[in-house]
């Protein structure tokens, strides 16, 4: 689901922590970090106009982060950050690089969409992947609404049992 005003509140607090790690990082003292990270949110939230949401929010929300504390280096030499701008950049990559390794979830997931039947492939992806509403599904495909609604209703719980048989069986 693209990230909207109405629920942006919701998905900047999922990834909070994160934010505040990746500022800790870089920003040794406690309340420059504090700073920083108020400055950041504001940042976030005057831009969230400019948010494209076909990319990582995560990774949008990053870049804005990185921007506030390198513009924080050059305002206010007397408190210097523990690292070059060299090295503030490689943490900020460093922190892209690890939101590419995926849970084990989504890698379940994965595995269930890959054995998935044709027909129903297709119909998740475009659901799912284009958006698409199940009576524009239903029309593209030259089904009946109903079929298309019974596919999305059995390949969810399908999906559901297989990601979860899948997460119990890599537990062990």
């Amino acid at each position: 689901m693209p990230i909207s005003k109405a629920n942006f509140l919701a998905e900047f607090l999922k990834i909070e922590r994160d934010l505040r790690a990746m500022i800790g990082a870089m920003v040794p003292d406690s309340s420059v970090r504090d700073d920083i990270f108020q400055e950041t949110s504001i940042v976030i939230w005057n831009k969230f106009e400019s948010y494209d949401p076909e990319r990582s929010f995560k990774a949008w929300v990053r870049g804005i982060a990185s921007y506030e504390v390198l513009k924080y280096r050059t305002k206010s030499v007397k408190i210097p950050l523990a690292f070059s701008e060299e090295a503030l950049i490689a943490i900020v990559d460093a922190y892209e690089t690890s939101e590419e390794f995926e849970s084990p979830k989504v890698e379940a997931l994965k595995n269930c969409l890959a054995h998935l039947p044709e027909k129903s492939n297709t119909i998740i992806q475009l659901h799912y992947t284009k958006k698409l509403k199940a009576e524009d599904i239903a029309s593209q495909l030259k089904l009946s609404l109903e079929n298309i609604y019974q596919t999305l209703s059995r390949v969810r719980r399908k999906l559901k049992e297989c990601v979860e048989t899948k997460l119990n069986l890599a537990k062990g």
